[in-house]
């Protein structure tokens, strides 16, 4: 069973870095197209309203979490009866929090709106689209426990509906924009997809899993406790993660013009994409964790800790460097000169990332052990200091101070605070972690820095056919020193096994 487990989790891994890859190449070629299509202004404020819907995402009260918590206990041992316990307390506490949204929606389009330098003219376009984004929140809390199956590490097939998700909804506003539609239009077909997402992945839930049932006796209180129990510290750390993340722009929305938040909300995108790609192998590892607690397999737990720490401060390593060296040549070529701005704050951001970002996987072990409250500590010092800084520098450095309010926090973190408390948890030795990271990112720097600089002297990214080409080398260059230096021995005779065997596949079928 673990075995299959532990394949589960990779091949989850694989299709959430595929999915990841595929919705950056779609960010990529669409953000130019929206840009110039809307102006900045209006891409403005459709940024800055995803980012208030964003903060409506806080009703859920930590319960997404929970859910995958306790579906993967209880799938771990074939309980059904409390699969189905957790399910249908979920269903009624879901209800509850949607209706939340519904009442929140109008308050921050009539109350929360009017503090943000919008112009006369395209205000009450904002509100609508912040009420039709309002609406699609409300559907995407409802539907959580109908549609939950990362519990049962099908992470994979959430994932082709994401993808089908993430081709559909650019397609749809490209039609929308090329008909002389506007951001009404496109928040309205944001609604329509959304709902259409959801449904699809709840009528493969129940032909999947038809063991799960929804019955309208009375739920065991104890559900409630569990849920809620875990729930609320999720919810904390939910907060705390939209101050980080999600401040930002209503910070310089407050101060400075919407054109600002454009111009910051390039930078911090590809900042954020980068953090998500880091971060992938975190989002199905919570389950696995929480199969292995279960079942008190404590030891392949500190394996996977181990190994997931080293490779992914390597990658980091490389992302950040690379992003270094290209990251101004591809705004440049991404969305034009008029965005020259977001240059210095994407190198700032980037910073921190190498550090900051591996830190996801040690979040997700604790949430699988039920040992989050650290991470809702550490976070909250983030927040707090990422928002005192940020309103104090913005004055002073404008967009650019509020990078560094995102940047001095995480590099005095996540480089001394949050590896010593997690190391504490754990029962783990500081010293072996700051060994194996450091070992990890200057193997990355000694790659990747070099090469990166021998390309882009040579062949000056200028274009995107030679930008693909340089970046194409740098990180081929980090996956053969991946290979070479960082993969520990039994993983590298494992992979090699596995080239070996689909090259063997492919030749048989030749």
């Amino acid at each position: 069973m673990a075995t299959s487990v532990v394949r589960q989790f990779f091949k989850n891994t694989f299709v959430s870095y595929l999915t990841a890859g595929l919705t950056m190449i779609i960010t990529l070629v669409f953000t130019p197209y929206l840009i110039s299509m809307l102006g900045k202004e209006r891409y403005g404020i459709w940024q800055l309203s995803f980012s208030l819907i964003g903060y409506m995402a806080l009703a859920n009260l930590g319960m997404k979490q929970s859910l995958v918590r306790y579906y993967s206990k209880y799938y771990a041992t074939d309980d059904w009866d409390g699969v189905n316990g957790i399910y249908n307390a979920a269903v009624r506490i879901y209800a509850g929090l949607a209706s939340i949204i519904l009442i929140l929606t109008p308050i921050v389009a009539f109350l929360i709106l009017p503090g943000f330098q919008i112009e006369a003219d395209m205000f009450r376009t904002a509100q609508v689209v912040v009420i039709t984004l309002g609406i699609a929140q409300t559907a995407n809390l409802f539907f959580v426990p109908f549609s939950a199956i990362g519990g049962f590490h099908r992470f994979d097939i959430s994932n082709y509906f994401r993808i089908a998700r993430a081709v559909l909804e650019p397609l749809t506003i490209v039609v929308v924009l090329e008909l002389g539609r506007g951001l009404q239009t496109m928040a309205w077909a944001i609604l329509g997809l959304t709902m259409v997402y959801w449904l699809s992945i709840n009528v493969y839930r129940a032909r999947a899993f038809p063991k799960m049932a929804l019955t309208l006796g009375k739920i065991d209180r104890e559900n409630y406790r569990l849920l809620f129990g875990y729930g609320i510290v999720a919810f904390l750390i939910m907060i705390t993660n939209f101050m980080i993340y999600h401040t930002d722009n209503l910070v310089i929305g407050w101060f400075l013009p919407m054109e600002f938040v454009a111009v910051y909300a390039v930078a911090s995108g590809i900042s954020t994409k980068i953090r998500g790609v880091i971060g992938l192998m975190s989002v199905p590892l919570v389950p696995t964790i929480s199969h292995f607690e279960a079942q008190q397999d404590f030891d392949k737990i500190r394996t996977i800790y181990r190994k997931a720490m080293r490779y992914l401060y390597f990658v980091a390593g490389v992302a950040t460097l690379t992003t270094v060296f290209f990251g101004g040549p591809f705004i440049l070529l991404w969305v034009g000169d008029g965005f020259t701005d977001s240059i210095p704050v994407l190198l700032i951001l980037m910073l921190g990332s190498a550090i900051a970002y591996p830190q996801l996987i040690a979040n997700s072990i604790l949430y699988g052990l039920s040992k989050h409250k650290i991470v809702f500590y550490v976070h909250l010092g983030e927040a707090l200091c990422n928002l005192g800084l940020s309103v104090v520098l913005i004055h002073y450095l404008g967009i650019v101070g509020v990078a560094w309010g995102t940047t001095i926090p995480q590099l005095v973190i996540y480089s001394v605070v949050y590896p010593l408390a997690f190391q504490r948890v754990i029962g783990g030795k500081a010293r072996q972690f700051y060994t194996n990271a450091t070992r990890s990112l200057l193997v990355a720097g000694v790659i990747t820095v070099p090469t990166a600089w021998v390309m882009r002297t040579v062949l000056p990214p200028d274009t995107w056919l030679v930008w693909i080409v340089d970046c194409s080398v740098v990180s081929l260059a980090g996956l053969a020193g991946l290979f070479l230096f960082v993969l520990e021995p039994e993983d590298r005779t494992r992979l090699v096994a596995k080239i070996r065997s689909a090259l063997g596949r492919q030749s048989d079928k030749g």
